[in-house]
């Protein structure tokens, strides 16, 4: 279950309980559509950083981090939309795109 393993920190990241790192979009920074997300060591909250995220009332995992150009784009998995197998199957890589309403941005956590 994703909230054994990771949190939504009061800070704004998400963190693994049992690792101390964090999903991050790489890049300095990383702010386009499409670019995949990965798990790095926490960065400061002080410097500019793409690692900071909030769950929003729609279920979307927004991301908030400091450069206006990464603020309001959603985690999505990458996959077809339509395609159900993929979108529940193991091991399949988060991205970054702009929040769509009625898509496969919506999470439980």
């Amino acid at each position: 279950k994703f909230v054994d393993k990771w949190q939504l920190t009061e800070t704004g990241f998400i963190k693994n309980r049992f690792t101390d790192r964090c999903i991050d979009v790489p890049g300095t920074p990383g702010t386009a559509p499409g670019t995949h997300l990965s798990v790095r060591k926490c960065e400061d909250k002080g410097i500019s950083t793409t690692g900071l995220w909030a769950k929003d009332p729609r279920g979307f995992i927004v991301n908030t981090g400091s450069d206006i150009n990464s603020q309001s784009k959603c985690v999505e998995i990458f996959a077809e939309p339509w395609n159900n197998t993929q979108l529940s199957a193991n091991g399949q890589e988060l991205w970054l795109d702009f929040c769509k309403l009625n898509s496969d941005q919506k999470w439980v956590v």
